[in-house]
């Protein structure tokens, strides 16, 4: 399943690839909201979680999978619905991690679309 999103090189350059790989997630999934050239990038296994991290898990988590590897420590108010499970440290995390990695290298060696400097990504 390849999921697509655009993405600016330079904002990867000067920000995403100091940030966890949780926050990486999130952004490739924010960033699917954006209204610029799409680009596809493959987030692979990754694609089925609502959280993947690689240390800790600590805030709210309601619906969707949930990853952790290598870390095993989940702390805070986190319901997993039905249907819906928890990879601590075990091979499906771990394959999860890798193809989020491959995704983010991936998506850092595309070439820029859009200058995205001051605008608001949040909202």
């Amino acid at each position: 399943m390849k999921t697509t999103f655009s993405l600016s090189r330079r904002f990867a350059q000067n920000g995403a690839r100091r940030i966890p790989m949780c926050v990486g997630f999130a952004l490739a999934v924010t960033l699917l909201h954006l209204n610029a050239t799409a680009l596809e990038v493959d987030l692979g296994t990754a694609n089925n979680f609502a959280v993947l991290a690689g240390s800790t898990i600590t805030s709210a988590i309601n619906g969707g999978d949930v990853g952790l590897s290598p870390g095993t420590s989940i702390t805070g108010p986190i319901t997993i619905n039905p249907s819906y499970t928890t990879h601590v440290a075990d091979g499906v995390a771990l394959q999860a991690q890798t193809d989020l990695t491959t995704a983010y290298n991936q998506a850092a060696g595309l070439a820029r679309t859009a200058t995205l400097t001051g605008q608001d990504l949040g909202g």
